[in-house]
């Protein structure tokens, strides 16, 4: 399923979505931790594209396990296996990067000067931006692992 699509293989073109929508929401949700009326505004929106990063990076995730083992069918040697490493980890960070998304979101959507709701906006709106950080860390690693196995 995840092997090709009109006969060429589907990873590198796969990759692709994962690299522009995942630092693209990382970014909405550091705006929206920063200024919670953005995040009531454009909540939704981020939630959205930070739901389509961690979908495409499952896609790209799986689709590279099967270029893979088509190439090690053809007796293809890997020099490292660092880049499936990195691989299998950067659909767990898109799908954390849209648990922010999703909570900030909602948390602000709340009764403004709810005391107890406030200091867990704070903490999400915290958790948020590591996270945000992290992602775009990850799938830079990624995708420059996977740029030198294919030319380095």
């Amino acid at each position: 399923m995840f092997d090709e699509i009109l006969g060429l293989p589907l990873h590198p073109l796969a990759v692709h979505a994962p690299v522009v929508l995942v630092p693209l929401s990382a970014l909405g949700v550091i705006a929206m931790a920063l200024v919670p009326r953005w995040s009531r505004r454009f909540g939704p929106v981020v939630a959205l594209v930070a739901l389509a990063g961690a979908v495409s990076a499952f896609v790209a995730k799986e689709s590279g396990e099967a270029l893979r083992d088509n190439r090690i069918e053809l007796g293809q040697q890997f020099p490292s296996d660092s880049h499936f490493t990195y691989g299998d980890l950067m659909p767990i960070f898109a799908g954390l990067l849209f648990l922010a998304a999703l909570g900030l979101w909602l948390l602000d959507r709340g009764t403004p000067g709810d005391r107890q709701r406030l200091i867990g906006t704070k903490i999400v709106a915290a958790l948020g931006i590591v996270v945000a950080v992290a992602s775009v860390y990850w799938v830079v690693r990624t995708g420059d692992s996977g740029a030198r196995l294919v030319w380095g």
